[in-house]
């Protein structure tokens, strides 16, 4: 397969000025004049799943090979400098491309200097996707012959055939530069419009003026997207002719993109405005006075976090379920609690404890406040009524501590009303400010909406927030009293993009990663420290290959099956933990993935479903690696999600799997079999399967989804939910994630004390976070994953700036929270009985015995402004080392903190941290 490679090509320019896209030409395939090379063909189609849209016509080449074309006619309305850019529609029998663009006088030339591009779908997908083709300069305006030649296919297509939706032409308009400065414009997959500039100089001084749109008067950041290189200069930042800030070092001995926050500035009035960069030197690594950046834009500081759409609310504790009811709310519903209350599995029941809504302000593009400053805080609710509370508590989180207040809920709403004006630093959603909602009150509480609003300068900026006096607790680690062993940790892979209405967009990890890229992720996420031990496999979700008849599972594409087994070899994964979000279509009463239950319950079916299974588990085995756990359905009650799913009642999960687990038990007597992923013994079909002892004795253990849970319900629970009923079988989770909101200090606390409080409390032996990567083009990436990847079809750089295509990073937020345990505590390690002076929910104990005997404890402070003191008598008389994890560690194996000796150990935690203590 033709690997989609990003061409650096400089087109460098005699006169002193630069481009900037300004205008935008949009032409429809199906309007312009085309032809064909010889025994070529061309027809005008349209896509059935997108026939009321405007873009739904595209034109699509019949080409057998290779050289082969397509040329359209185009007219360019003036010379100059464009960036090119296709809509496309990739399919199976599609090949790679690349474009040639001239005139009758003018000889065909590559554009993006021979960028090739694979239209070849390897999942079935038929989906549209934009595509940068680099710039191209037209000397004259008029009549441009556009021709796509196929130059190869991958070893999935079927042919070479080409197709075409929408062509743009951004025209480029100039930059006003120095005349000391010579410019450069650098073509790159990367850029957000496929190209960004290079200003050179011999010296300092240069400066290039860049124009940027004011859509209203206000406030503003500037935020610059930096190419750093080994030849990057210092510069800085002017607006209105006014300094911001300290200078920018754009060195770094590899490529690499950057973004950065220039200052606040204030608009009178909309309209176009002038920012200025001026080069002031090098450091002493850098080879040169070389200007990269790739956009600039005016980005509003304005944050509105909603309880239905876009940048939404999270809830802390409890269920907070959606409504519609009250007029006047904001966005596309709100949400409530009542004092008293709390939900399990939306069950509501009489509590004492408060439920708790957050709105954490994290952006579209998950950094939270662009910058420190004084903000006015607005919340918003509908419309009040009687029954509402008069008494609602908004609790402002700022960097001098916090500030409550009290609001009646019953009045009219509508509108944003103040509730005061405070600090908050720059950084991610949490870290410094945001604003919770408890339902203590008098009433119905009302979760709607809040806007932190910049405002001006209110004076000096004020002190953080003092930490208060350190607390204490004793603890025994009671060595002699072992409880359960814990086989490890497992997460799940998204081997394909998210596949919505039974389409698949692409492929997914690994094969959408480079090659050094892929053995960074099998060697520092899968595989680091001991490594993960489970990897989740989403039958019907994302692995959907399938045969002629649908009915069993294969690969989608003919590598895919290989990229598979070495991710799980290269990072030593022991096997997979199998479950079907959808079976195979044949299977389903609606034949598709999405929605849908099974079309029969009878005997004579279900045998042949249960010989199915077994017939994918043994293909899974054989082609990629060994199975270890099974599960008959993820989530059963869930129907009609817009994903891979399949609905069962109670009666018919229970007949199901009372008929298919002796089948599958039968061929694989050492499958871990589980039930029923989503409620446990609790769910609808495992209540009926507990009372059935035929199906009953294949149950191996009951697994749940806590997903995002507050790990407190772990201890509240562990003996009244958890562990009861569990008929002897051990209880675990197998999906963790947080839904709603984006990563914080306290999520990163909360994740690591949720595997904790499920070994120490409910004695499960494994827990499984969600997903190990998520793609930059979803937003629930910043909720589902250990980390991100670029996949080669997102061309949006506004978001994680500086992950490349085909490149991942972690989400550090999760990731930390899970490091440790990875790092510190091998398979098989059993865990150990502590004795706890008193059981607090904020700082969790967990002890455990390597398979070496060696000692390990985990130790956490989930108070966001008290440290804690541990008092623990460690039963062995050892030496001791510690690693430390906050959310903005950046060591893998944790911050080193030194050396205790003894059996007495003593040690002050800070707020939101974990530690690992170590015996050598």
């Amino acid at each position: 397969m033709a690997k989609l490679v990003a061409v650096l090509a400089a087109v460098l320019l005699s006169n002193s000025s630069a481009l900037s896209a300004e205008k935008v030409f949009t032409y429809r395939f199906t309007e312009l004049d085309a032809e064909v090379s010889k025994g070529a063909s061309l027809e005008v189609r349209k896509d059935s799943a997108q026939a009321s849209s405007q873009g739904s016509s595209y034109q699509h080449a019949y080409l057998s090979e290779k050289k082969q074309f397509v040329e359209f006619a185009v007219d360019v309305p003036e010379a100059g400098f464009y960036a090119l850019q296709v809509r496309q529609r990739n399919q199976p029998d599609n090949g790679i491309y690349e474009l040639l663009v001239g005139s009758d006088n003018d000889e065909l030339s590559l554009a993006g200097e021979g960028l090739k591009i694979d239209q070849g779908d390897l999942c079935g997908e038929y989906s549209f996707r934009t595509v940068n083709l680099g710039v191209h300069r037209f000397q004259t305006a008029g009549s441009k012959k556009f021709r796509f030649k196929a130059v190869g296919k991958n070893k999935d297509s079927e042919s070479y055939n080409l197709s075409f939706s929408e062509l743009s032409l951004k025209k480029i308009q100039p930059l006003e530069v120095s005349d000391s400065s010579d410019i450069q414009y650098v073509s790159d997959v990367n850029s957000q419009d496929g190209f960004y500039y290079r200003i050179k100089s011999d010296s300092p001084g240069a400066v290039v003026k860049y124009p940027v749109q004011a859509e209203k008067d206000g406030f503003y950041v500037i935020l610059i997207r930096n190419v750093l290189s080994s030849a990057g200069a210092e510069y800085k930042v002017s607006f209105d002719n006014k300094n911001l800030g300290s200078k920018i070092d754009s060195f770094n001995p590899d490529l690499q993109y950057s973004m950065f926050t220039a200052g606040v500035v204030e608009v009178d009035s909309p309209g176009g405005q002038i920012v200025k960069l001026k080069i002031t030197g090098k450091n002493s690594l850098s080879s040169g006075y070389s200007l990269n950046f790739d956009t600039i834009r005016l980005v509003d500081p304005d944050i509105i976090v909603t309880s239905g759409w876009g940048i939404n609310s999270s809830r802390v504790k409890g269920w907070w379920p959606k409504s519609t009811y009250a007029d006047n709310y904001y966005g596309r519903f709100y949400r409530y609690s009542r004092a008293g209350h709390t939900r399990f599995y939306r069950t509501l029941k009489p509590s004492d404890e408060p439920e708790i809504i957050a709105w954490r302000p994290w952006q579209p593009d998950f950094q939270g406040f662009l910058v420190s400053g004084w903000y006015n805080v607005y919340y918003w609710l509908p419309d009040g009524d009687p029954d509402r509370a008069s008494n609602a508590k908004y609790t402002v989180h700022h960097r001098s501590g916090q500030t409550t207040y009290t609001v009646d809920q019953r009045k009219p709403g509508g509108e944003w009303k103040l509730l005061g004006t405070h600090f908050f630093e720059k950084g991610r959603a949490g870290r410094s400010g945001y604003v919770e909602l408890s339902n203590e009150a008098d009433g119905l509480v009302i979760a709607d909406s809040i806007k932190y609003e910049y405002a001006e300068m209110q004076g000096l900026d004020p002190k953080s927030q003092s930490l208060q006096d350190p607390e204490s607790g004793s603890y025994t680690v009671r060595l002699g009293q072992e409880k359960q062993t814990v086989w490890g940790l497992g997460v799940e892979i998204q081997p394909e993009a998210e596949r919505r209405g039974g389409i698949n967009r692409s492929k997914g990890i690994p094969g959408d990663l480079t090659e050094s890229e892929r053995k960074r992720f099998y060697n520092e996420l899968l595989g680091f420290g001991h490594g993960f031990r489970y990897m989740r496999l989403p039958m019907g979700l994302f692995y959907t290959g399938l045969d002629d008849e649908r009915k069993q599972f294969e690969q989608n594409w003919s590598s895919q099956n290989s990229e598979l087994a070495e991710m799980i070899d290269e990072s030593g994964i022991e096997g997979f933990n199998f479950e079907y979000w959808s079976p195979a279509p044949y299977f389903k009463s609606n034949n598709r993935f999405v929605g849908g239950s099974l079309k029969k319950f009878d005997k004579t079916f279900l045998t042949e479903f249960g010989n199915s299974i077994v017939k994918d588990l043994r293909y899974v085995q054989e082609n990629i690696a060994p199975v270890k756990m099974f599960s008959l359905q993820n989530e059963p009650t869930v129907g009609e999600a817009g994903y891979g799913c399949c609905e069962y009642s109670g009666q018919e999960y229970c007949d199901t799997f009372r008929a298919v687990a002796p089948i599958v038990k039968n061929e694989f007597p050492e499958l871990f079999i589980h039930a029923d992923s989503q409620a446990g013994q609790y769910g609808k079909g495992s209540i009926l399967i507990r009372d059935d002892s035929k199906a009953l004795e294949y149950v191996d253990g009951w697994s749940w989804h806590r997903v995002g849970k507050n790990s407190d319900e772990q201890i509240r629970y562990s003996d009244s939910r958890f562990k009861k009923d569990a008929e002897g079988r051990p209880v675990l989770n197998v999906e963790f994630e947080y839904l709603d909101g984006a990563g914080s200090q306290w999520r990163f606390v909360n994740t690591a004390q949720s595997i904790m409080n499920w070994f120490a409390f409910n004695e499960s032996p494994a827990w499984f976070w969600l997903h190990a990567l998520k793609p930059t083009d979803t937003l629930i990436g910043e909720r589902f994953g250990l980390g991100f990847w670029r996949p080669s079809s997102d061309n949006d750089f506004t978001r994680y700036v500086d992950i490349k295509k085909k490149h991942w990073q972690y989400n550090w937020y999760h990731w930390n929270a899970v490091a440790g345990f990875l790092k510190y505590m091998p398979w098989d390690s059993v865990v150990c009985r502590v004795d706890e002076e008193q059981t607090r929910k904020n700082q969790r104990i967990l002890a455990w015995k390597t398979p070496e005997s060696k000692l390990v404890i985990a130790l956490t402070n989930r108070s966001s402004d008290t440290p804690f003191e541990y008092n623990i008598d460690m039963g062995v008389d050892a030496e001791f080392k510690g690693y430390c994890y906050t959310s903005q560690t950046r060591n893998n194996i944790g911050k080193y903190v030194g050396i205790r000796k003894g059996r007495q150990f003593s040690r002050e935690l800070s707020p939101f941290s974990v530690e690992f203590w170590v015996q050598q």
